[in-house]
């Protein structure tokens, strides 16, 4: 939109400023690559925990594992029974929210 005078410099950003607007997006730029480069060293690395402990899980003895909880049961039954009311709780509440 040109000024009273009919010039448009008002509108058209100088060399010097869209000079500086260029570096700066070209920062943001940068910025945004690193990140994302980041981002995905980030969830590499959790998919090789996640990958890891499912490969574990594998080669778990599902009769040793009841086992196992068994006896935390019988030697805990106040932090069992706590337990198994806040899982309840949850899978209530997340019943509860899916309707």
């Amino acid at each position: 939109m040109p000024d009273r005078a009919g010039n448009m410099s008002a509108v058209v950003p100088s060399r010097s400023s869209q000079g500086q607007m260029v570096e700066t997006l070209e920062e943001y730029g940068q910025n945004v690559v690193e990140m994302a480069s980041q981002a995905k060293d980030f969830v590499s690395d959790k998919i090789s925990i996640v990958t890891n402990k499912v490969e574990g899980l594998r080669d778990v003895d599902v009769r040793e594992l009841t086992e196992n909880a068994r006896d935390v049961a019988r030697r805990n039954p106040g932090k069992t029974l706590l337990i198994a009311a806040g899982v309840g709780f949850a899978l209530g509440l997340l019943l509860r929210a899916s309707r």
